[in-house]
């Protein structure tokens, strides 16, 4: 996460992607870093967008807004147990949150300039 340069320690592209206290997309190298999500209301990337962002900032920032975007787009059943009622997502939301964790910092280990696209279609 540090480099030495001249005798000074300087944080490396993925050390300011985690660490950095503004928007770590303003520097050229970091400006392609971010997360493109889309719903679509049909089974193709053709079919039309019901919703979409772009999800920017420090790493955690990204994998919690990506996770929430995946929360607002996915299915939230309802139960009642007993007399209360019990709200459950389709996905377990741990697993969720592991799955957005593990790609976002596989893209940045190459430290490759690329984003990374998150797309839900429709499923029947």
């Amino acid at each position: 996460m540090l480099e030495e340069q001249d005798k000074t320690l300087h944080p490396t592209l993925a050390g300011y992607l985690f660490f950095a206290n503004r928007q770590p997309q303003h520097l050229f190298e970091l400006s392609r870093h971010f997360v493109q999500c889309v719903k679509y209301a049909g089974t193709s990337p053709g079919s039309p967008i019901v919703d979409k962002k772009e999800v920017d900032g420090t790493l955690d920032e990204q994998v919690d807004k990506t996770h929430r975007f995946i929360l607002d787009n996915i299915h939230l059943h309802a139960a009642i147990v007993g007399v209360k009622r019990v709200e459950t997502y389709e996905y377990p939301i741990d697993a969720l949150r592991e799955v957005v964790i593990n790609a976002l910092t596989i893209v940045i280990t190459p430290m490759l300039n690329i984003s990374e696209r998150l797309s839900f279609f429709k499923s029947y």
